[in-house]
């Protein structure tokens, strides 16, 4: 309430970042304040974000709503509702963690055509929106079409669950070919299948033992975290959402189970002839056979498929 910003912030860089954070955003303000007397809609602000952590500010513009400045555009910008980053990064995952909070819903008005941000960014942090820059570019794509129209067919499913802490997101790498978390009393464990092909997607408890898995190159494991007992793989069929309703387009038999212990998650292959190949895992003889006969592919490409999950229990 008193003092010049000099004595109240110091003199270095972060202040100076302060102080233009705080005019733009007080001007942002103004002008979202009278464009919402006209019309009342939701404001957003776009950020291009701090490329490196070490980056001053004038490397990145000086003043925008980067997440180092979240704080003071919430108290100077009222009138605007979300602040949303850029990303075309590789720490995405990262940048949505920042920019996803309790006064921020994760809104990401541009990022790369990678259909498994898109995936990881509604499953995990509930977002409202993701919109690639140059979806056009990539309009001959069959796995970024169909992504899109396997994610588009799950939306109303996605919206239902977002916020109940029964769904998560799923994107595996070559660098990151492990990920384990809890739904309910279940640890879930996924693992990558092919570390050279994209992996990704979503899962979403719908029941005490049913899952809903949508997505493509990775496998399910689940396993009881608390009471005893061990669970195990019943029913998997594959299928898809039409008009809301369950369609079932195939069962999985044991010998893809894994004779109950797992679930792969391989997608749908389109696009060219199809062959039988002989596929050696690298899964524990605890957890399953060794050797499985594997659908495999000539000049085919692969794209998320849906599958539904029963689980039952059984005393150890």
């Amino acid at each position: 309430t008193s003092g010049t910003w000099k004595n109240v912030f110091g003199d270095n860089p972060q202040s100076k970042e302060f102080l233009m954070s705080w005019k733009y955003a007080s001007y942002m303000n103004y002008v979202a304040e009278a464009g919402r007397k006209e019309l009342d809609l939701p404001m957003f602000v776009n950020a291009w974000i701090v490329q490196k952590e070490e980056d001053l500010p004038g490397v990145y513009p000086n003043g925008g709503p980067v997440s180092r400045v979240m704080d003071i555009y919430k108290a100077a910008a009222p009138s605007i509702d979300i602040i949303c980053p850029d990303i075309y990064l590789p720490n995405y995952k990262e940048i949505y963690a920042m920019y996803d909070r309790a006064d921020n819903p994760l809104l990401v008005p541009e990022s790369s055509l990678d259909p498994a941000r898109a995936f990881y960014a509604f499953a995990e942090h509930d977002a409202i929106c993701f919109s690639p820059f140059g979806i056009e570019d990539a309009a001959g794509d069959v796995l970024y079409s169909k992504s899109y129209e396997v994610l588009n067919e799950l939306m109303p499913i996605i919206t239902k669950y977002q916020g109940t802490g029964k769904m998560r997101g799923i994107h595996l790498t070559k660098e990151e070919q492990d990920q384990e978390f809890l739904l309910g009393d279940l640890t879930i464990s996924l693992k990558i299948q092919d570390a050279d092909k994209p992996a990704f997607g979503l899962i979403i408890m719908t029941d005490e033992r049913e899952f809903l898995v949508s997505g493509m190159n990775f496998k399910v494991i689940f396993k009881k975290s608390t009471k005893k007992g061990v669970t195990y793989v019943g029913k998997v069929t594959e299928g898809d959402f039409v008009n809301g309703s369950w369609v079932e387009k195939r069962w999985m038999n044991g010998d893809e189970t894994y004779h109950h212990e797992l679930v792969r998650i391989l997608g749908d292959r389109i696009e060219g002839g199809s062959q039988f190949q002989f596929e050696k895992t690298n899964l524990d003889v605890s957890e399953g056979e060794q050797f499985v006969y594997s659908p495999g592919s000539v000049n085919a490409v692969i794209v998320p498929a849906t599958y539904k999950i029963q689980l039952y229990d059984r005393p150890e």
